[in-house]
């Protein structure tokens, strides 16, 4: 990997560090079944990008990194902070819509449903294109813990999310469950039943 002679020539560059801490992380999620060696990627990849974020605490791409290795191993709080952190040390990082859906999924795990709803709003805002906006209004209206569900919005977001897919060879097909958690909702649960 050049990443590992990147550290091996000088071990200091957080860029070095980040990119190695990358590249074990994607190895750990293609390789998830295997050896011990190929379990122990994840502490790697987590050693490595806290070593770049030592070197500099504002490394918008080894937060967002971090970030997914907090999400791997079920911590959502950390998942949440680093993606957080990620984000306002550069609004305008690489892959954008990644990072403000993952603050969507985050905050919502962790039942800050007002929150979620504003990274919703985000999404929307900066990746107007994005399926993914649709995808987080369906999220909520199905599922959040506040206000009334609404099925003609929910509608609205899934054919939105339909006709913006419709170009992706590899969609989701999970939006009619989305769907369905609207009108469970609501009442009566006949329409989510046939949906789901």
């Amino acid at each position: 990997l050049s990443a590992e002679r990147a550290v091996a020539l000088d071990p200091t560059p957080e860029h070095a560090l980040e990119r190695r801490g990358s590249a074990h992380f994607l190895r750990w999620i293609f390789l998830r079944v295997g050896p011990d060696s190929v379990a122990r990627e994840l502490d790697r990849a987590e050693s490595d990008l806290l070593g770049a974020l030592e070197r500099n605490p504002h490394n918008a791409r080894a937060l967002a990194r971090l970030s997914q290795v907090f999400f791997e191993r079920g911590d959502f709080v950390q998942a949440y902070d680093a993606a957080q952190r990620a984000y306002h040390a550069d609004a305008y990082v690489t892959r954008v819509e990644e990072i403000l859906w993952r603050l969507f999924e985050m905050a919502f795990e962790l039942e800050r449903d007002d929150e979620a709803g504003q990274w919703c709003d985000e999404l929307r805002r900066r990746v107007p294109e994005s399926w993914l906006q649709h995808t987080c209004t369906l999220q909520l209206l199905g599922w959040s813990t506040g206000g009334e569900p609404d099925p003609r919005k929910a509608v609205l977001a899934y054919e939105q999310a339909r006709r913006t897919l419709h170009s992706l060879p590899n969609g989701p097909d999970d939006l009619e469950l989305l769907l369905a958690g609207t009108y469970a909702r609501a009442g009566p649960a006949h329409t989510a039943r046939r949906l789901l």
